[in-house]
């Protein structure tokens, strides 16, 4: 039912202080919310790539694991 699907709308937001904490925290969490609902997005963006490229898995994803230079970085270049 409508109650059981996971928006793509609705997103949340962890910030890590650092790459590897926000991969162990992402490997972890889309493991555990895969046995919850296998449709759930996890995604990590971290300082290697430009933020350009990181819109489309923001787009599509439903839990952002980033380090707050990195979300920084993203959101003030963004327009919706």
């Amino acid at each position: 039912g409508r109650h059981n699907e996971v928006s793509r709308s609705r997103k949340a937001v962890y910030l890590a202080p650092n790459k590897a904490l926000c991969e162990e925290r992402q490997s972890d969490w889309s493991q555990r919310l895969a046995d919850i609902d296998p449709s759930v997005i996890t995604t990590t963006i971290t300082g290697d790539r430009n933020s350009t490229a990181c819109y489309a898995e923001i787009a599509n994803a439903h839990l952002i694991v980033t380090t707050p230079e990195k979300w920084d970085s993203i959101t003030r270049k963004w327009n919706d």
